[in-house]
């Protein structure tokens, strides 16, 4: 994983663990429309967040996540989804935890 990724407790490459990521990222950076193999549970930690869902990223579809808010996106369901940070705090990084069971991975799409 790079600098922005941090296993916080299980292995998110073992089938069947449950595990935690912790995201870091500074303002502006935004993850691309992309599926998982596995259900996401995520929880802001610091900063502002948005999350969006389509195949394609449309900064009007974001829906704004402050410190202490939940979001689900279910593996079945089949929805690309986008995040982009949105703080406007120069040179500083915000985290959100993201906790699954089973394997992690990333599909980027688009």
């Amino acid at each position: 994983m790079d600098k922005r990724f941090e296993t916080i407790a299980g292995d998110p490459t073992k089938p069947g663990e449950s595990f935690v990521i912790r995201i870091h990222a500074e303002a502006g950076y935004v993850i691309m429309p992309h599926t998982h193999p596995v259900d996401e549970n995520i929880v802001v930690v610091k900063g502002s967040w948005a999350l969006g869902m389509g195949d394609r990223f449309n900064r009007d579809t974001l829906e704004p996540m402050e410190v202490g808010d939940y979001g689900f996106a279910a593996k079945k369901d089949g929805t690309l989804r986008f995040v982009k940070v949105l703080h406007d705090r120069p040179g500083a990084w915000d985290w959100a935890l993201y906790h699954a069971m089973g394997c992690a991975g990333l599909r980027a799409h688009g």
